[in-house]
């Protein structure tokens, strides 16, 4: 969910050009949407013959990749059918109930949904990800990639697939076994139930699908992290994922996390995100001008963000990880130049 013009469709349509062989379904919901416009129209000739069926040819139920926009904008009538191809992937046509390739659906909302109608929906989105207008401080190099993307179509623009979708089915088995391993892991099953039960008593709902759903998370996040078995990040990051149902819960969801052992403390995290914001500034600042003053804030700058690490015992989100990593890259790459400048 974020405010209109961040690109939310731009991404899904980027993310299917990238996979080959995908059938990508894409919609505009709106309160007066059909569900045939989904799963689409009658057939007249079946109907003619006494048969109830749809034709489905590059609708939803033929598709890989889906993009429902304006998601809470549907009706009683879209939401309820969705509800079944997004937990059970099927349909019924006809007489028969038919089985749905789907392999990752995505909604977008300007908006959180408020109505309890919405509820049913809004529990079967596994990840819910919040985000607003990039920073001022990358205005300029947003312009300069954005106008290139608007300017030319996603098939120029991408050489190539880099994955198949029968790739994709693989990635997804391969999760599901390690889901599996995962569940039975005592340690990792203890701190998931921990973590829930002190969600769900600071008044967050978490039902028991999403419980389940939780293991699916944890392990494709360590597999995208190359790690054989997950540790707590993932824990913690699964959870920052999936349990807010407003922008507002992340920071009382790290909270309490914190308090149950598997994040560290929100404050520190949002020191450390202030930190690396000003160093990735200063940078870029003594690329351009090969400044001493700023090299002298930027080493200070380094050298706190590793005091803050330090405090938080690494249990911080990996996103914070990741950018925190490329930080200290590039001040080692700095000093490696200059010191090859002395010599």
């Amino acid at each position: 969910m974020s405010p209109p013009g961040t690109a939310k469709t731009k991404m899904i349509d980027t993310l299917s050009n990238l996979i080959s062989n995908a059938n990508y379904f894409y919609y505009l919901l709106t309160r007066y949407t059909e569900p045939d416009e989904l799963i689409g129209p009658l057939d007249i000739k079946a109907l003619r013959e006494g048969k109830y069926e749809r034709i489905t040819t590059r609708r939803l139920p033929e598709a890989h990749i889906v993009m429902l926009d304006e998601i809470f904008k549907a009706s009683s009538a879209i939401r309820n059918t969705l509800l079944d191809i997004i937990l059970n992937k099927r349909i019924i046509n006809g007489s028969d109930m038919i089985r749905v390739p789907l392999k990752a659906l995505y909604t977008a909302s300007n908006e959180v949904p408020q109505d309890e109608e919405d509820a049913a929906i809004y529990d079967r989105l596994v990840i819910r990800s919040f985000f607003e207008y990039v920073d001022d401080a990358v205005l300029d190099d947003i312009i300069i990639k954005g106008i290139v993307i608007t300017a030319k179509p996603l098939s120029t623009l991408i050489k190539k697939p880099i994955l198949s979708i029968e790739d994709v089915e693989k990635i997804q088995e391969d999760v599901m076994k390690l889901a599996i391993k995962i569940a039975k892991d005592v340690n990792i099953r203890s701190n998931v139930v921990k973590a829930v039960r002190a969600l769900r008593a600071a008044g967050f709902q978490y039902s028991d699908r999403r419980v389940i759903q939780t293991f699916v998370v944890i392990a494709g996040l360590a597999l995208i992290r190359g790690k054989r078995m997950p540790d707590i990040t993932e824990i913690a990051d699964s959870l920052v994922f999936m349990a807010p149902m407003t922008p507002e819960h992340k920071a009382d969801i790290t909270n309490i996390l914190e308090k149950v052992g598997l994040y560290g403390n929100p404050e520190i995290i949002e020191r450390i995100e202030h930190l690396v914001k000003q160093a990735e500034m200063l940078i870029e600042q003594y690329k351009k001008t090969s400044s001493i003053p700023v090299f002298k804030t930027l080493a200070d700058v380094v050298r706190e963000i590793d005091k803050n690490m330090k405090v938080t015992g690494g249990r911080v989100p990996r996103s914070l990880q990741e950018k925190v990593k490329n930080v200290v890259n590039e001040w080692v790459a700095i000093q490696e130049e200059l010191q090859s400048l002395i010599s």
